[in-house]
């Protein structure tokens, strides 16, 4: 079975695209900084330097910047602005306002071996330090003695913003004092905690995924769909990989496989009987699996991933970057603008911020 990977080669097509720079976040009536800085070529700094009116950048380069903030259609946060040029002018008098990061894992976040959650800390933490924050981290915990202790180190500390990392279970429940806090969770929901949720847009990345693998050529894609993993999301990913069948007609789409645990033999044999050339595979998944059964990877069949590691990259496996430490800047800014507003406890509607992530 030959695939047409050495033909429509996705490292190549990848490369050339990253040259072009990070889509925006679909948020047009807010750019961020790091928008125009993409669109100008100078930094984020420089571009707070501009906003703010600050000496040290050149007549040409602030002329520039402020022509691509007009066409961008960025609109100042008057109310922030004040605020940080209050914190400037006075800086005895800043009462600098904190949020707290709760870890649930066994492990620092900035140090996490779950490259998500490693990245979701270090974009919120970015986020955090460049609009004046303190950040401070709190371990979560499972029992009622973790908890109480928690619900008193938040009391104690002073934080007014609550940041929800994702738990080790998605059925975890976690106790707390909600109305006296803002709060956004990242990553994954949890039972029970109606708050503002920011995430990678599986569903949609999925979607674009497959799109992509038929502008590549490949005409028999197919999806290995452990079940525990996409437990964690609602089986989002597979969501977007059916719609994307329904609507090719599945002309170019093979039924998914399903299960728990799915072992060589039955991997080989899908790939086999389904005649695959393309396969798309969950986190982690580890080539080696089809290997082990005599089957060339890339050569036989080509793998892509709908969430990509390093290293996934490093083993072969290409696929959609859901621009992790973005979506930890984005959580980051809207705990920001909860808590400015003084917006505690739950919503009657929860806010979902998806974030769509790139081949």
């Amino acid at each position: 079975m030959v695939s047409s990977m050495a033909k429509h080669s996705p490292l190549k097509q990848s490369s050339g695209e990253k040259k072009r720079g990070r889509p925006a976040v679909d948020r047009p009536d807010v750019p961020s900084y790091r928008d125009i800085a993409a669109k100008t070529g100078v930094s984020a700094q420089t571009v707070s330097y501009v906003v703010r009116n600050t000496s040290g950048v050149s007549a040409a380069t602030r002329k520039r910047v402020l022509a691509e903030m007009e066409k961008m259609g960025y609109k100042p946060q008057p109310a922030l602005s004040a605020l940080m040029r209050q914190y400037r002018l006075h800086p005895s008098k800043r009462n600098v306002m904190k949020m707290a990061f709760i870890n649930s894992w066994n492990e620092p976040l900035s140090k996490s071996s779950a490259e998500p959650l490693r990245n979701f800390y270090l974009g919120a933490r970015a986020q955090a330090d460049r609009l004046g924050y303190q950040v401070e981290e709190f371990q979560g915990g499972e029992t009622s003695d973790d908890q109480a202790k928690l619900r008193k180190q938040l009391r104690f500390s002073g934080a007014e913003g609550v940041l929800l990392f994702p738990t080790l279970s998605p059925s975890t429940k976690l106790n707390l004092d909600w109305e006296n806090y803002s709060v956004v969770e990242i990553g994954q929901p949890l039972q029970g905690v109606e708050v503002t949720l920011v995430i990678p847009d599986h569903f949609g990345n999925a979607f674009r995924l497959c799109q992509r693998l038929v502008e590549e050529g490949f005409s028999r894609i197919g999806f290995l769909h452990d079940r525990s993993e996409h437990e964690r999301i609602g089986g989002t990913y597979l969501g977007g990989v059916l719609a994307a069948s329904f609507l090719d007609d599945q002309k170019h789409f093979v039924p998914p496989l399903s299960g728990h645990g799915l072992t060589t033999s039955q991997a080989i044999k899908y790939v086999q009987t389904k005649k695959c050339d393309a396969l798309i595979v969950g986190a982690h998944f580890d080539p080696q699996l089809l290997r082990d059964g005599g089957m060339r990877v890339p050569g036989d069949v080509s793998l892509f991933g709908t969430g990509v590691y390093s290293s996934d990259v490093a083993a072969g496996i290409f696929g959609i970057d859901e621009e992790w430490f973005q979506v930890g800047e984005i959580a980051a800014q809207h705990l920001a603008r909860l808590m400015q507003s003084h917006e505690r406890g739950f919503t009657d509607v929860r806010e979902v911020v998806t974030v769509p992530g790139r081949w």
